[in-house]
């Protein structure tokens, strides 16, 4: 979506819309991710610096909770450039029953799905809504590649 004209653009938003309002007809009473006991916010709150290896485990509290994608920014949209339709919505990873203001309108502008300077930053209410309804439950860290690499000995080009 992020090559087309501002005119386009608006197009293409207006078919995106209809498909918001359809992910937040979808409802549920508790947060969660359909199939799993943990949900995992999205990049904007942890700032790949808070609780990284955390997900969160919801209370019983009850409210009203609808589908968001969490990182439905222009580089996730999947437009056919000849007839502005959407194609697909790419990355879902972060998607569950969250509350409504949890989906920002970051389609509205290239970049990442984090507020930039001069937006509103939801980053602490977030943080705040995650300790309020949620326990942390802390995950055990996963080696990447290179620590694997580190840990059997293995340096520069040798193959894994």
């Amino acid at each position: 979506m992020g090559e087309l004209t501002e005119e386009k653009k608006q197009v293409v938003t207006k078919e995106l819309l209809q498909h918001v309002a359809t992910l937040q007809s979808l409802r549920s009473d508790t947060p969660r991710v359909p199939g799993e006991s943990l949900l995992c916010p999205p990049p904007r709150v942890t700032g790949g610096q808070w609780k990284v290896n955390s997900c969160w485990r919801p209370r019983e509290k009850k409210g009203d909770y609808v589908f968001c994608h969490n990182d439905l920014g222009q580089h996730n949209i999947i437009v056919d450039p000849e007839t502005l339709k959407i194609n697909a919505i790419i990355d879902w990873e972060f998607g569950g029953f969250w509350p409504r203001w949890f989906e920002r309108c970051f389609w509205e502008r290239p970049g990442p799905s984090i507020a930039l300077e001069g937006e509103e930053d939801d980053v602490e209410r977030c943080r705040e809504w995650l300790m309020n309804h949620c326990e942390e439950v802390i995950m055990p860290h996963l080696q990447g590649v290179s620590e694997k690499a580190t840990r059997s000995g293995m340096k520069g080009d040798k193959a894994l």
